[in-house]
């Protein structure tokens, strides 16, 4: 069994660009089927983008995207995130 954490993709808990640009390329075949971000070309720059995306929503409070990770080694195993979350008593 894997004990996973999960970390905020800001700049000092996400993974190496180049570790989340090889887990897009292996899990190529189901990213394209349901995620619209995602393109054959998808490279350096689209992870850069996303990884700016992701840390101008956390500070923003629009959504919270995050990245499993193997908690004994911190191997990055794939994303998550919060998102379209109801905001009470605003």
């Amino acid at each position: 069994m894997i004990d996973i954490e999960l970390r905020p993709l800001l700049p000092a808990t996400r993974p190496a660009p180049e570790e989340f640009l090889a887990a897009t390329r292996e899990s190529a075949a189901g990213l394209a089927r349901w995620m619209p971000w995602y393109h054959a070309d998808y490279g350096a720059e689209d992870v850069a983008r996303w990884y700016a995306e992701a840390e101008r929503m956390w500070q923003q409070r629009l959504a919270f995207p995050m990245a499993i990770v193997d908690s004994a080694s911190g191997r990055f195993l794939g994303g998550v995130g919060l998102h379209d979350m109801l905001t009470y008593g605003k």
